[in-house]
């Protein structure tokens, strides 16, 4: 589970959890009576947050639930019109589909052949994100993914585009490469050329920024 957002009040607070393997959203509400915070965080801070099932207490014992959150049916929508060319002609399934009360965030995710693909949408904006579907946790923006299937080595070309409109169409254009591309033996390949691109991206505008600004100087860690 990743903390994505915390919805703070005097009494209370709400924090919302995405689960990276299958694009679940969980939220959780913490009294501030008592020590309920205080064991929660104190959980996350021993390492141990990955089996901590966001539990939230029953009034009158130890047993716990989980929140439902519910689901959005429109990005389901939009994400099935988006990419209806892999939906009814290379079985597109739908994996899962999370909403949550705050911040209007909401994820969709889909699997068909090689890999998983997550539509998120975040403050009105839906971006797409790739993973192998034997590592889900590695996501990748769709346009850096895409990018990698290129030949040449440079960056002169743009990225392509991450957002959901549009997606579709870069998708069908590249779907049976990058499915072979994220194949478990082809994965690490494809992995190495992702993430050198972005490392130049970022090379490129740090020596951008430098030469332009005569106030701050972009570095590294």
């Amino acid at each position: 589970m990743r903390i994505i957002g915390v919805d703070l009040h005097t009494r209370q607070q709400t924090i919302a959890m995405l689960d990276p393997e299958t694009g679940a959203l969980v939220e959780k509400t913490l009294e501030h009576e008592g020590e309920t915070v205080r064991e929660f965080y104190s959980a996350l801070l021993r390492g141990i947050a990955k089996t901590v099932r966001f539990l939230i207490p029953k009034p009158k014992d130890e047993h716990a639930k989980f929140l439902p959150i519910g689901s959005d049916a429109e990005l389901e929508q939009q994400v099935k019109q988006e990419f209806d060319n892999l939906f009814r002609n290379f079985g597109a399934q739908i994996n899962s589909n999370g909403r949550l009360r705050i911040m209007d965030f909401a994820t969709v995710t889909f699997d068909v052949g090689n890999l998983r693909v997550r539509a998120s949408r975040d403050r009105g904006t839906v971006g797409v994100s790739v993973a192998p579907i034997h590592a889900v946790r590695e996501w990748h923006g769709l346009g850096f993914a895409l990018r990698s299937l290129q030949e040449n080595d440079g960056i002169a070309e743009p990225i392509p585009s991450s957002i959901l409109r549009g997606a579709g169409k870069l998708l069908d254009r590249d779907f049976v490469k990058l499915s072979e591309a994220f194949s478990e033996d082809k994965y690490p390949t494809a992995r190495k050329r992702i993430r050198d691109i972005s490392e130049s991206l970022r090379q490129k505008w740090m020596e951008d920024f430098n030469q332009k600004s005569k106030v701050y100087h972009a570095t590294t860690p």
